[in-house]
Order: structure tokens, then sequence, then C-alpha cells
């Protein structure tokens, strides 16, 4: 590793990595050389000379990208982040391939549950009609479990809408683009 970067204590983080490391691993200003240079002395190198001359290390489960020439922490990011592991690491610059492909799943998994949440929601709209028609053809003037019925019902319908917009939430931000773009390099 010394033969290739050279002494790691004159190693430098570009602002980019600096804002990467707080992201991704919850460093402070103040932890962060301490910590790069303890990953690249424990890292061994992975990946040698890509188009753009840098180095990847690998230390333990932790990915650090280095520019030799300028001395530089490039960025670095959990092995496990890209969907790789110790024998298989998933190249940083496939990502937006990645996720193109993804797309016609994703969007087939948004049509089966807006389906399935529709069809529930149908049934309950059904069943909150029956128990309205109830209340309004009740006698009572103070029969409340009428009333606690149709409330009972609105709040499954509330339950049901929550319920899809969490199961569709994921799906829709990976489509767009925001979880990913959120976490750019």
């Amino acid at each position: 590793m010394e033969q290739q970067l050279g002494n790691i204590q004159d190693i430098t983080m570009t602002e980019h990595a600096m804002q990467r490391l707080k992201q991704r691993f919850g460093l402070t200003d103040k932890e962060m050389l301490k910590w790069t240079r303890r990953q690249l002395m424990a890292g061994k190198i992975v990946k040698e000379n890509n188009e753009k001359g840098r180095l990847m290390v690998q230390s333990d489960q932790i990915i650090l990208i280095v520019d030799p020439m300028n001395r530089t922490l490039v960025t670095a990011y959990p092995l496990n982040h890209y969907g790789g592991n110790s024998d298989e690491i998933l190249d940083i610059d496939k990502e937006k391939e990645l996720r193109d492909y993804l797309q016609k799943p994703l969007k087939d998994y948004l049509k089966m549950q807006k389906q399935k949440y529709t069809a529930l929601l149908d049934g309950l709209m059904m069943d909150l009609r029956m128990q309205y028609m109830e209340f309004q053809n009740s006698d009572s003037l103070t029969d409340l479990a009428v009333i606690d019925k149709v409330e009972g019902k609105v709040m499954e319908v509330e339950d049901a809408i929550h319920a899809y917009k969490s199961s569709v939430g994921t799906a829709e931000k990976l489509i767009n683009g925001s979880e990913i773009d959120s976490k750019a390099k």
C-alpha cells in the first residue's frame, strides 16, 4: 500500500469526501482525517488504475476511492451500500444503469399495489356506505353503537390509505431517483 500511496499521513480529503464521510459514517470534521488514515493503513487495493487513475481501497466493509496523483481521498462508502460483497464489488459508475434496469419491476410493483389497494378500498367504502345507511335508517337518536361502526369503518379506510402510501413510497422514490440521488458520490 505504501508503495502506491506513499506516506499515508500525507493523504488529504476533498470537500466531497468530507461530505460523504459525514453523511455515510457520521464522522465529525475532527475525526475524519484520523479515521481515513486508519482505514487506508488497514486496507488493501482491490482495483487499480481505472480510467481516472484512482485506486479503490477496501478496508473491512468500507471502500475508499483515492487519487494517488493528488494524494486525496475522493469518496468513501460502505461496501454493501452498492450491493457488493468482498468478492464482488459493483462499480459505482454502474448505479444509473442498475436504477434504469429496476424501473420496470418497480413500476409493475406499483401497478400491483394500486390494484390491490383499489380493491381493498372499494370493499371498505362499500362497508362504510352500509354502516352509514344503517345510521340513517336507525330510529334511535341515542344509539352511539351505530355511529361507532361508521367511525370504525372510516378509520379502516384511513389505515388502508396509510398502508398504501407506505408500501409505494420507497418504490416511487427509487423510480424518480430521489433515494439514490441523495446518496450521490
